[in-house]
């Protein structure tokens, strides 16, 4: 999963909207293959937030 081309996390909006926009760029550029298996503790370390922000994040976007 490092090799993910993610973005800075945007102050502006909520960490959840900008985690789930990350994600959903990855899937939609292909860098994320359906079925990937998404691993909160090495999405919080790639992005820089917490578990937390991953997990609220992918149940806004499932």
């Amino acid at each position: 999963m490092s090799l993910l081309n993610l973005k800075p996390i945007h102050k502006n909006r909520t960490l959840r909207a900008n985690v789930a926009e990350q994600l959903k760029e990855a899937i939609i550029n292909g860098d994320l293959a359906p079925g990937t298996k998404l691993v909160e503790s090495q999405l919080s370390d790639l992005l820089g937030v917490s578990r937390g922000s991953i997990k609220r994040s992918h149940s806004s976007t499932c």
